[in-house]
């Protein structure tokens, strides 16, 4: 039995030892050869568990550098088994695995050989990242078919809310979107805070693949985030001509309201995407909802956006003009009620005069309701 001062002691000596390791380590990160010296090669006369430990760190390094031929010769030790299960202790990678440490690098070779060693593919930090997440967060495809081929969990959460999915949709990763999918990964988590969903992320970048791949897992098309906004709405700002007609026809509800009283026809509309307002239209897209200022679609197509010039003016530019007339008479052949006031009293005919808006006083003076 010890007693107090012989714990302390070897406490005390087991630290300064893995501080002494973590000292000959510290150019290995950024070395590119295996030329480096072993810390553990003069240490067979120490105690076994002091031997683990001083190998164990040079485990941890020698993968978070990439050295392939360092990993190896530590796998042929007998301590093997206990070297793969050895896990760092510092901050916010304390519990990463040697695997881990080199997926979180891209280090792919490295991880095989790790994962091929028996590495614990469902192993957790103490924030619960796993390389499943630390692969697809990469973007290395082989490895994580690897990895999920032997039963890796897709779907772990991290403490921060975060998981593969989520994380491959976000770094733009349509292929580790669809392996995830496979494997069972659930299309409708979120984001904390932002409610972000893999299709609101996706429909944004306008990524046809992942937004299809999404919606044939069930991804719930009509998902809003913590402002109302759902996927149809972000692909509407953006200008995603080959998204919207994707969620339309995934039947995504194009009269949703989010939290500041805009549809997607409104954002439309007021983005000037010509080609998405008809396809709303289409969809019985509502005409006449009110936002928060008061004002319908057909309001936007007079306010002016910021660096527009005034409509009708010697400077304004043709092109705006024309969409906003195109717009416009779109609007007019779903029989929109013109006479609705915003909040200040106006119509969008006093907004087309006070614009200035020549062509589209024009359009409006000349229009007759046939809608009965």
């Amino acid at each position: 039995m010890v007693d107090s001062r012989g714990q302390c002691g070897l406490t005390v000596v087991a630290v300064v030892m893995v501080a002494a390791v973590m000292v000959m380590m510290a150019g290995v990160a950024d070395a590119v050869s295996d030329d480096i010296p072993d810390p553990c090669q003069n240490i067979s006369s120490l105690p076994a568990r002091k031997r683990n430990i001083c190998n164990g760190n040079w485990l941890l390094y020698a993968a978070e550098a990439g050295h392939l031929h360092r990993v190896h010769t530590l796998l042929h030790l007998p301590e093997r088994s206990y070297l793969m299960a050895y896990t760092d202790s510092q901050g916010l990678r304390k519990g990463f695995t040697a695997m881990m440490l080199a997926a979180e690098k891209n280090h792919t070779e490295v991880v095989e050989v790790l994962v091929n060693a028996g590495s614990d593919v469902n192993h957790t930090s103490r924030a619960m990242y796993t390389v499943v997440y630390l692969l697809a967060e990469k973007g290395a495809l082989k490895t994580l078919k690897h990895v999920l081929d032997l039963g890796a969990a897709p779907d772990v959460m991290t403490t921060t809310g975060m998981t593969p999915l989520l994380i491959g949709t976000w770094n733009g990763y349509p292929d580790v979107v669809k392996m995830l999918l496979e494997k069972g990964a659930n299309p409708n988590v979120a984001m904390p805070d932002t409610l972000y969903s893999p299709l609101y992320m996706s429909s944004k970048a306008g990524d046809v693949d992942m937004v299809r791949a999404l919606l044939v897992a069930k991804a719930d098309v009509d998902f809003q985030t913590s402002w109302g906004v759902t996927a149809l709405i972000v692909a509407t700002v953006w200008g995603r001509v080959r998204v919207v007609p994707i969620l339309l026809q995934a039947l995504a509800n194009p009269n949703i309201v989010e939290k500041d009283g805009f549809t997607a026809l409104h954002k439309a509309v007021y983005y000037r995407h010509a080609e998405i307002v008809k396809a709303l239209l289409n969809h019985r897209a509502l005409v006449n909802v009110q936002d928060s200022f008061g004002r319908t679609p057909l309001h936007y197509c007079v306010v002016r956006r910021k660096g527009e010039w005034k409509t009708g003016s010697p400077r304004a530019s043709s092109k705006t003009t024309a969409t906003k007339v195109t717009m416009m008479m779109e609007l007019l052949t779903s029989c929109p009620d013109v006479t609705i006031t915003d909040n200040s009293g106006k119509t969008v005919l006093d907004l087309a005069e006070e614009f200035q808006a020549i062509e589209l006083q024009d359009v409006l003076k000349g229009y007759k309701s046939r809608c009965g």
